[in-house]
């Protein structure tokens, strides 16, 4: 009996509980594979190496690590201030856990995520992957479905043997390298500054999360780096064009620039109750280790008439005085 089913293009997850199978469909041929078996879903938060299947965009992942983030939704127009350290939104918000996450190269091509190659300016090649991390996705604890791999080729990464090696004894299968443990322990202190951050326009759900990626010393100036991830959800049943974006960034110093463009990554989006979702990820930086930035993005209903939807007021941070975290050369 199928359980449960969602449908993106060219990638579907179907759920026969206790079984997990992805079907993907590429030109004229098509496949449906078992992947595992579902595990039951967590309200703690799932430790590394807990493989998943992500809800809204039908992808396979494997959890880096995670952290209690606290998730801001924003209910009308914000001002940026950010000359003081106490400058900070005073919306409504709740806790979740959010996860960095690898995602499966066999899926990457097919999911609606869109995510840069991760570039940590603080990381040492010593570790092995030389400061950028491809197919890495910021995923919410919600959006997890948990499962134990039953796969002879579990999952595929370029990165998945540096992190993560197999030992049955655990309920995930994996236990982590030392590679991602020294990680985790020097990057920990940036991910409390990593919040979400959430406005809804007539059924236009954005959803903002930035994370700090260190900064490079260039002519005598700190430049700070910021990953930040982007989702945009249709929550209702008409479909939608995203035509173009519109970001103001303004650092501590008082500093603005304004960036435009054509849809997302130069490409128009469709959002529809078949695709009813979308995800990418773009670097911003600053001169300052403190910052802000929100926007708008012009959507255009089916008739063509045409509206803004806001994006969040985002706060970007850093905690310069943190020693574990050093500069790259």
């Amino acid at each position: 009996m199928l359980v449960s089913g969602r449908c993106f293009p060219c990638i579907y997850t179907v759920l026969l509980k206790p079984h997990v199978f992805i079907y993907t469909q590429k030109c004229l041929t098509s496949q449906l594979l078992e992947i595992g078996r579902l595990d039951t879903p967590k309200n703690t938060n799932y430790e590394p190496g807990q493989m998943f299947v992500h809800k809204l965009f039908g992808y396979r992942g494997i959890v880096l690590f995670g952290w209690l983030t606290r998730i801001y939704d924003q209910g009308a127009t914000d001002v940026c201030r950010v000359s003081s350290a106490a400058d900070k939104p005073t919306q409504m918000f709740n806790h979740s856990y959010n996860y960095l996450a690898l995602m499966d190269t066999r899926d990457s091509p097919f999911a609606s995520v869109e995510n840069e190659p991760t570039f940590f300016r603080s990381l040492r090649s010593m570790y092995g992957f030389k400061y950028f991390i491809p197919d890495l996705d910021l995923v919410f604890h919600e959006d997890m479905l948990p499962y134990t791999t039953t796969e002879t080729e579990s999952f595929k990464h370029n990165l998945f043997e540096k992190f993560f090696v197999y030992d049955p004894s655990k309920q995930s299968s994996f236990k982590t390298t030392r590679a991602l443990d020294e990680w985790q322990k020097k990057y920990n202190p940036r991910l409390g500054l990593s919040n979400a951050y959430k406005a809804t326009t007539e059924n236009i759900q954005v959803t903002t999360i930035p994370l700090y990626t260190g900064y490079r010393n260039t002519r005598r100036k700190n430049v700070h780096w910021w990953r930040v991830s982007v989702r945009i959800e249709n929550l209702g049943e008409s479909t939608v064009t995203l035509s173009s974006r519109h970001w103001q960034v303004f650092s501590m110093s008082s500093l603005s620039r304004t960036l435009r463009g054509r849809g997302v990554g130069g490409q128009v989006k469709i959002l529809s109750q078949l695709s009813p979702a979308f995800q990418y990820s773009s670097h911003v930086s600053l001169i300052a280790p403190r910052g802000c930035m929100w926007g708008t993005f012009t959507l255009k209903r089916e008739d063509e008439s045409s509206f803004e939807c806001r994006i969040p007021l985002l706060l970007l941070q850093s905690k310069e005085s943190d020693k574990n975290i050093v500069a790259a050369p």
